[in-house]
């Protein structure tokens, strides 16, 4: 499988969440399964463990660099005050980056899975959170959306781990 690769879920499934699959190999390819209301997507931890070991001796594997990064998303989404808009760069390809564009009204969440076609995964650093906005130069393609509540985001923004 590789990043482009999409899974249909069963509807009732819904929501969001993020899996890490472990095959007791360290391969970080192919390793990250991120659920997104019926959609699941494929994706590599293989950026987020150069980027995080880098600043943390602590993080030996791609499965504590995964950790490292949620709970930094879930640091970031509650500083986030309505009207604000967030994305959380989950899939750093090498031909795209892809992520969770958040905006928060009031106690909800305005959710969007998608991709930046023309940013490298190479370029963004995962430790830097931005706005949509701050990758205007290319466009944002939606491939699905959902409204959660801060509940719901904290829930999914926090890891399982699926042994394969």
């Amino acid at each position: 499988m590789t990043s482009h690769d999409r899974i249909e879920r069963n509807s009732q499934d819904g929501g969001f969440s993020v899996t890490y699959l472990s095959s007791g190999v360290s391969r970080s390819h192919d390793d990250i399964m991120l659920c997104f209301d019926a959609q699941c997507y494929i994706l590599d931890s293989y950026y987020f463990l150069l980027a995080f070991r880098a600043t943390t001796d602590e993080l030996a594997g791609p499965e504590e660099s995964i950790l490292y990064f949620l709970a930094r998303c879930r640091e970031q989404v509650s500083k986030m005050k309505s009207g604000h808009t967030l994305f959380l760069p989950f899939d750093l390809s090498d031909e795209h980056v892809g992520g969770i564009a958040l905006e928060r009204i009031d106690d909800k969440y305005q959710t969007t899975y998608g991709l930046f076609c023309q940013v490298e995964g190479w370029s963004v650093n995962p430790e830097e959170f931005k706005s949509r906005a701050d990758f205007s130069t290319t466009e944002f393609t939606e491939a699905s959306s959902c409204e959660l509540t801060i509940d719901q985001l904290v829930k999914g923004l926090t890891l399982r781990t699926r042994r394969i």
